[in-house]
């Protein structure tokens, strides 16, 4: 059984709880009440005219969290970034938390700079682990032996750790 729509006043509630909430949100991760008002006005105009037909109080959530990610990640960076990402807007789990996410997108966009740093070998051989193929697979793409696809992951991880400055034995996170 589907749930029911909602109605034209509990739809214009769910948006201005929504709004208060995205509000809080900026203003709990200390930007000004300023940008905080502007970036909740840009949030809200990009989730009600692109975004107008999500039915889901839920979807709408996720939805503006992860509008909320590329804003902050704009003033964070000091730049705008294109209006809408080439796959869509992500949606985010607002239970796990916008600084977890933006986190997570940071040590992505490091890790993505220090594999470009390797070797052509060791880049294919660290986009391949990080694609989660497995050792057996590496092997079969790169067309040498599952040791030496192990050899290879271990020489290559060292490297990448080396120029990530993460000292040798502690894992690198994404």
């Amino acid at each position: 059984m589907s749930p029911e729509p909602e109605s034209k006043l509990q739809r214009e509630d769910s948006f201005a709880q929504l709004r208060q909430r995205i509000l809080n949100a900026f203003l709990s991760r200390r930007v000004s009440p300023e940008d905080a008002q502007d970036m909740t006005q840009k949030t809200m105009l990009i989730l009600v005219s692109k975004y107008a037909t999500v039915e889901s109080p839920l979807d709408r959530i996720r939805l503006a969290y992860g509008i909320m990610n590329r804003l902050l990640l704009e003033l964070h960076h000091g730049r705008k970034l294109e209006q809408e990402p080439e796959d869509g807007w992500k949606l985010v789990n607002p239970e796990r938390g916008i600084e977890d996410e933006l986190v997570r997108r940071e040590r992505a966009a490091l890790l993505e700079a220090a594999v470009g740093k390797l070797d052509g070998r060791c880049r294919q051989v660290t986009r391949l682990r990080l694609e989660e193929k497995s050792r057996t697979e590496i092997a079969d793409i790169l067309g040498i032996t599952a040791n030496h696809a192990g050899v290879l992951e271990s020489r290559c991880l060292e490297r990448l750790q080396k120029i990530m400055g993460v000292p040798s034995g502690k894992e690198v996170k994404v």
